[in-house]
């Protein structure tokens, strides 16, 4: 029984092959003009890809410098007057007490156009 496993493993031992070696080895199966047009293909999705990269890191480079010239300004002006508007109603409330903040809103004088309902 020891041979004929020992003579398996002898019928059955292949050369190494690299990976490299197996894919051009089936290049040779397909004919020529198969073969250049499955590289042209390649070529032009390699060249796509690139030009592709190229053109949404200009577009991104764009997109983030817009934003931060046209819209942070106006993002950080509202932070500024949101923090300047709870400043001066914690101002109220420490030197007319807590009722002073609700109030205030309450004694604002009322918009145009609206009259108090009798």
């Amino acid at each position: 029984m020891p041979l004929e496993i020992e003579e398996n493993i002898d019928d059955l031992e292949i050369e190494d092959e690299t990976i490299v070696e197996r894919l051009w080895g089936l290049t040779e199966m397909f004919p020529e003009p198969v073969r250049n047009f499955s590289g042209s293909i390649f070529d032009s999705s390699i060249s796509t890809s690139k030009s592709l990269y190229k053109w949404s890191r200009s577009g991104l480079w764009v997109l983030a410098s817009s934003f931060t010239i046209l819209i942070l300004p106006i993002i950080c002006e509202e932070q500024r007057a949101s923090i300047e508007e709870q400043q001066a109603k914690q101002q109220r409330e420490l030197l007319l007490g807590p009722s002073a903040a609700t109030s205030s809103a309450a004694g604002a004088p009322m918009p145009l156009g609206f009259a108090p309902v009798k």
